[in-house]
């Protein structure tokens, strides 16, 4: 998990327990510098939460009055399927969401009630989803690709490469289906014949 995007996110926690907290008293419970303390407030209004600032000799850093994040509340089996998930995308190896991850792990943690949380983090720490030993070269976009696909109805065409050949392409029509609740997706073939390509 990313230590900066934990911190940013414990200074929200303070604010919200203690009401109004100097950026002193900040800097030395989080273990970082004033200058620190100011970036993460500049996060946190990046972000839409609205924090204000009191100068002076008894000034600090406060929420505006009424602000409050909602409550997340997960059964055991959502909070499994969520650690999963993010397990599964921290291994395949897609760096452009590394970030993202960290986040959505941060901000989990930080609304789970503690019997969750221990939860999540024995999977995150003892879990591991086995991937084919020789990994494919991943496309990082091809998830977004594909989900623009779906929402225009769009055809893609796949391209399978064998071991051995003769490696085959196949055009599929994609397109959101309520038949796929789960999934929210069907592939639906292109009444097309395969054709092989070659080695």
């Amino acid at each position: 998990m990313s230590g900066p995007t934990t911190r940013v996110l414990t200074v929200l926690e303070l604010l919200q327990a203690h009401g109004q907290l100097g950026g002193g008293e900040l800097a030395q419970r989080l273990g970082v510098n004033r200058r620190t303390v100011r970036r993460y407030i500049r996060i946190l209004e990046d972000l839409g939460i609205p924090v204000m600032t009191e100068q002076g000799r008894y000034g600090g850093y406060r929420l505006v009055a009424g602000f409050k994040l909602p409550p997340m509340m997960f059964t055991n089996e959502e909070t499994l399927a969520i650690s999963l998930g993010l397990l599964s995308a921290k291994q395949l190896g897609l760096t452009d969401a590394a970030p993202a991850i960290a986040s959505v792990q941060a901000k989990l943690e930080r609304v789970m009630p503690d019997k969750l949380k221990g939860r999540a983090r024995t999977i995150s720490e003892t879990a591991r989803v086995i991937l084919p030993r020789k990994e494919p070269n991943l496309d990082e976009h091809a998830l977004d690709t594909l989900a623009t696909a779906t929402e225009t109805a769009r055809s893609v065409q796949c391209i399978y490469h064998a071991p051995q050949p003769p490696s085959v392409s196949l055009v599929v029509q994609l397109a959101s289906s309520p038949e796929f609740n789960q999934s929210g997706a069907a592939w639906k073939p292109v009444p097309v014949p395969i054709t092989g390509l070659g080695s």
